[in-house]
């Protein structure tokens, strides 16, 4: 061999050592934190429905509005002509920048085998709802609107259900529905 070639090959066996022998070989570089802060998400949500209370607030009931127990509204038989309103406590909390939601009840949840679906389609809803003691309006698709601006939020829903005085003969009579499948629901829409 010439020295030339010997030259070579012990010039590459160095470089070999010095690249897999412990050696390093890098460019230069630099890092720094980003100077960001925390991201977190909001929260939309209901706490369990307190126990609804009942009233019967028929026009004509003498000494005015009467409370009804819980344990008696099952038994409380309405005629034509009476009005009930039942009213729902709810703690909801909504928070986030843009956030919006909307809330709704849904009387039609009531008996999904539609048992007594003719009965339900003859009593008369209306509702109303109050976020912290101040009222709602109404969406046109009956929902109620929720902003992230409310925070945790008193929720009180108020539904009257009458039994107009227009039902004559022996129409629904010894019927019943059942008011605790009513649905209410909270949904983000921003």
């Amino acid at each position: 061999m010439n020295k030339l070639t010997k030259g070579a090959i012990a010039g590459a066996a160095g470089v070999a050592l010095l690249l897999g022998g412990g050696g390093t070989f890098a460019l230069w570089s630099s890092s720094q934190t980003v100077v960001a802060g925390p991201v977190r998400s909001g929260e939309l949500s209901m706490d369990p429905l307190t126990q609804a209370t009942w009233r019967d607030v028929s026009a004509d009931l003498a000494g005015g509005p009467r409370t009804i127990p819980t344990s008696e509204i099952g038994a409380y038989a309405i005629v034509p002509g009476d009005t009930l309103e039942v009213v729902q406590k709810a703690t909801v909390h909504a928070t986030g920048k843009n956030l919006k939601a909307k809330l709704s009840i849904d009387p039609l949840s009531l008996m999904a085998d539609g048992a007594n679906a003719d009965f339900r389609d003859a009593l008369r809803y209306t509702t109303a709802l109050t976020i912290n003691g101040t009222a709602v309006p109404m969406n046109a698709d009956g929902s109620y609107s929720v902003k992230a601006a409310d925070g945790v939020s008193s929720v009180v829903y108020t539904a009257t259900i009458a039994f107009p005085s227009t039902v004559s003969g022996t129409a629904f009579q010894n019927r019943a529905i059942d008011l605790s499948n009513t649905r209410v629901t909270l949904q983000q829409v921003r």
